[in-house]
């Protein structure tokens, strides 16, 4: 009803973000509305599990949340965490022991009968004391790069399939046997295994997945689909889980990581709006959702040069024939003012740059971003402040400032690694004094305070 009347939640801070018309008089239609979203798991986490009741309000607005609660994660873990001395059938033996893990206390597992019947009662519980879910997780460990010495004798160390796919049939048919278990004693609840890692691409040994195993499957939309090959790739193995499974139980596990702590692209504007359209179209009536991996912090990271892109992800979630530029034009009217028209510009120059063919990472000649870009950047933001900088435009001055000052990062990151990387080039061509130098200058330049 608000939004009838012009009320707008652009960004997670409910001083600057919220814009409210002023209306002489408050008109509201007859009606009888109602609406469902395409997609009804919209789940995006920017670490709101501390504190961040502005940024919990704010995803709320955005028409974000779940129809049901669904856990999706790494659930062997939860079986196999600090079982070094209980149960050590439930890991891998690498090297002729069992790996000292320091990541989330979990050596690797191996995927065999005693961790399988260990699983099945792992969800035999957990539906039995959370009999309102309907479905658990059953995804492998995080980081699993290898796996059991007598498993690798056995060949399930498919190194032919690639990083991709080398694990599939090990880890798949393990996780298909556990849905097989689950579904004699809940045949109304489903398992939900993660196509991630090593185990992304479809298991070749199976030719149907257990009727209640669902699929996770986890992309990088901001990146694998910008070039034509790994795009047509991506849709290919999308495509091909599709066919294995008998389950409606399809979601996506995207990754929109280009501004989480110490990640390569600080500061720099990522957007690709026209790929994420693309995408909900594709997906509409084949998946039921996702759950995205947004920066993280709370608040929410990079909160000026992120909000808009997450606003329209989640419309599409909703109606994935959005109006991007109608939506753009509204946007950059109502939040920026005065400085509509440079705004839209700075976020259509966004697009085609983050949108060019190159490494996501900055320094290299051949990196899709370049330092002529990082000029036009700031001259568009300067630009924008003349036109807020006048009495009366406080509020969207503020706005732009704050797009400002992240950018700040992208160019002293920017000229850190171009300097780095011209200095290596000195090193290897024999230039000691220019290596010197830059590696110098790019030491100057570093945005990371550990560095």
């Amino acid at each position: 009803l608000l939004e009838q009347l012009g009320v707008r939640w652009y960004y997670p801070d409910s001083e600057t973000g919220t814009v409210i018309p002023k209306l002489r008089t408050v008109s509201v239609k007859a009606q009888d509305h109602s609406a469902a979203p395409v997609f009804p798991i919209r789940y995006m986490n920017w670490g709101m599990r501390r504190m961040d009741p502005e940024g919990f309000l704010w995803f709320k607005r955005q028409k974000l949340g779940m129809s049901e609660l669904i856990w999706f994660g790494h659930g062997v873990n939860y079986v196999t965490r600090n079982m070094q001395e209980v149960h050590p059938e439930f890991l891998a033996r690498i090297d002729g022991k069992i790996p000292i893990s320091s990541r989330k206390g979990t050596p690797p597992p191996r995927f065999a009968p005693p961790l399988r019947d260990a699983m099945i009662e792992f969800a035999d519980k957990f539906f039995t004391w959370c009999p309102e879910s309907r479905t658990c997780a059953i995804g492998q460990s995080d980081g699993l790069v290898k796996i059991d010495d007598r498993d690798v004798a056995a060949g399930w160390d498919r190194e032919e399939r690639g990083r991709s796919g080398r694990f599939s049939d090990y880890i798949w048919k393990f996780v298909n046997e556990v849905a097989q278990g689950v579904a004699k004693k809940h045949p109304d609840k489903t398992v939900l295994g993660l196509a991630y890692s090593q185990a992304r691409l479809v298991p070749l040994e199976i030719d149907k997945l257990s009727p209640n195993l669902g699929v996770i499957y986890c992309q990088h939309r901001n990146k694998d689909m910008i070039d034509p090959a790994e795009r047509e790739a991506l849709i290919r193995d999308r495509e091909a889980w599709l066919a294995k499974m008998e389950s409606p139980d399809f979601y996506i596990w995207e990754y929109y990581l280009g501004h989480r702590p110490h990640h390569q692209l600080p500061g720099v504007p990522i957007i690709f709006t026209k790929i994420m359209q693309d995408d909900a179209r594709m997906l509409r009536g084949k998946s039921r959702g996702e759950y995205i991996e947004c920066s993280y912090g709370s608040p929410m990271r990079y909160a000026a040069l992120n909000h808009y892109p997450y606003m329209v992800q989640a419309r599409l979630y909703w109606n994935p024939d959005l109006d991007l530029d109608a939506f753009l034009n509204e946007y950059c009217q109502k939040y920026y003012g005065p400085a509509a028209e440079e705004m839209k510009t700075f976020l259509t120059f966004a697009e085609e740059v983050w949108m060019r063919p190159g490494p996501r990472t900055i320094g290299q000649e051949d990196s899709f971003l370049k330092g002529d870009d990082v000029d036009r950047f700031f001259a568009i933001l300067a630009q924008a402040r003349t036109k807020t900088g006048k009495p009366g435009n406080e509020i969207y001055d503020r706005r732009v400032a704050a797009v400002e000052t992240e950018c700040m990062e992208m160019r002293a990151f920017h000229d850190e690694k171009t300097s780095y990387a011209k200095g290596v080039a000195a090193a290897e061509k024999g230039d000691g004094t220019a290596a010197a130098t830059l590696l110098e200058q790019a030491a100057r330049n570093t945005t990371d305070p550990g560095a």
